[in-house]
């Protein structure tokens, strides 16, 4: 039903931890606008949303909710070199 981002991530010598051994994490598309995307879970506390926002070379990023009882945002950025 729509765009949906899937995640999984992997350990030491490509494992799956066990919080994803019932398949990757996913994120409906919430909206997307010019060169802004934004993933967001309806149930999920950490992380909610993701955005994504490219603006020339550089994809901006930031990763926000609620963990351990607290909002949270951390932002990143990948630049093509």
């Amino acid at each position: 039903e729509g765009l949906v981002l899937h995640v999984r991530h992997f350990g030491r010598g490509m494992t799956v931890p066990a919080s994803e051994k019932d398949g990757p994490m996913s994120w409906p598309l919430k909206s997307l606008e010019g060169q802004r995307v934004v993933f967001e879970h309806p149930t999920r506390a950490w992380p909610k949303r993701m955005e994504y926002h490219r603006t020339g070379d550089a994809l901006k990023g930031r990763l926000s909710g609620v963990e351990n009882g607290k909002p949270n945002v951390i932002p990143f950025q990948f630049k093509r070199q």
